[in-house]
């Protein structure tokens, strides 16, 4: 007769998704700095003992919780079918996924901005991430190029720079939101506000995509020493 010992035993994948799980939480709220593996391991059920066996340290920890997400993040992204869509609705969906992402897993935002803090040094350690954002950027160029072709977007984008430009655009109200809300006329805390911000964004992302803007465009330099004729414009209207 079974006891039921065996079907109650955890195996390692249980014990690492746990473990995984209660840092990602212990880790958004607190940060690399001010995160506790004891608390990772109440939070998740198992021993500070058995989670330096698995990782060794919090840092190598975090690096491990930074690339699931990240590899998380673009398995969604891709799963998606943006083929059947107009490039302007393909474009519009994708930037709608990445920031809704942000949305249903608010750990991510306090991890990004920490790891930026250590400039970027656990995804340099995590080699194949740079690999694995490769099909990522190739669906955002397949996109770019069928509104080209179709005469709607640009044909001259920097895709790198434009998503750049784009992910920075359709995050901020999970990154720096907070503290633009505070001076600034616009609303990235609540429901309503960061819907707006987002139809707002992806509104202004197309329309820099249209062809004859200055998207993909070199744009004129500025010398340093002397404003630009636009920006002496303004200065000196605000002086008169």
């Amino acid at each position: 007769m079974s006891t039921g010992k065996g079907a109650a035993k955890r195996s390692p994948q249980q014990t690492i998704a746990a473990i995984v799980a209660a840092a990602g939480d212990e880790f958004g709220e607190r940060g690399l700095e001010g995160a506790r593996m004891e608390n990772i391991a109440r939070r998740c059920g198992r021993t500070k003992q058995l989670i330096y066996h698995y990782y060794g340290s919090k840092e190598r920890l975090f690096a491990e919780v930074v690339s699931l997400s990240h590899e998380s993040a673009i398995t969604e992204l891709l799963a998606y079918d943006y083929d059947r869509l107009s490039p302007e609705e393909a474009l519009a969906a994708f930037l709608r996924n990445m920031s809704d992402q942000y949305r249903r897993f608010p750990q991510w935002g306090p991890m990004m901005l920490d790891e930026n803090l250590l400039r970027g040094v656990h995804y340099a350690e995590r080699r194949r991430l740079s690999a694995m954002t490769q099909p990522l950027l190739a669906q955002f160029r397949r996109i770019l190029v069928r509104g080209a072709a179709r005469g709607v977007f640009a044909a001259d984008v920097d895709v790198d720079k434009f998503y750049a430009a784009a992910f920075s655009m359709v995050t901020a109200c999970y990154l720096t939101g907070q503290v633009l809300s505070e001076y600034l006329a616009v609303d990235m805390r609540t429901s309503d506000g960061i819907a707006e911000w987002h139809e707002y964004a992806i509104g202004l992302l197309l329309a820099s995509l249209r062809p004859g803007s200055l998207t993909g465009r070199q744009i004129p330099a500025v010398d340093k020493g002397r404003p630009s004729p636009a920006s002496a414009m303004a200065i000196e209207g605000r002086m008169e």
